[in-house]
């Protein structure tokens, strides 16, 4: 099975899933992964808040939703997704970042289970 293959959707240049720009010298467009449609495309300004705790609202250039930047993305990680402008869950990350926070929620998890099974078991 071959890696999915994701292009500008304003000139139609093959780029990677994590680019913020096109490639493309004339277009330099700025990319995103969004979450709704699962794909790399463009985003615009959909309304500007302004405020240092409410963060501006994007609309998608795919699929027309209306998205906010990753907290990952907003805090200089090498996130490039835009989070669904919902409820309150949804409104801090995207759909990647919530996978590996989830992920290392669930190792630090058992790590703290074995480490508490493992000291009741010395005890004895």
């Amino acid at each position: 099975m071959s890696a999915r293959e994701y292009q500008c959707s304003k000139c139609g240049t093959k780029t990677a899933r994590g680019a913020k720009r096109c490639s493309n010298p004339e277009c330099r467009a700025e990319l995103a992964f969004c979450s709704f449609c699962k794909d790399v495309v463009t985003y615009e300004l959909a309304e500007n808040t302004g405020g240092k705790v409410r963060r501006d609202l994007y609309r998608c250039g795919k699929c027309g939703e209306r998205v906010l930047k990753c907290r990952t993305w907003i805090l200089g990680g090498s996130c490039n997704g835009l989070a669904r402008a919902g409820s309150r869950w949804h409104r801090q990350i995207c759909d990647d970042c919530k996978g590996g926070a989830t992920e290392f929620a669930k190792r630090v998890g058992v790590l703290a289970l074995g480490s508490a099974l493992g000291s009741v078991l010395r005890r004895k």
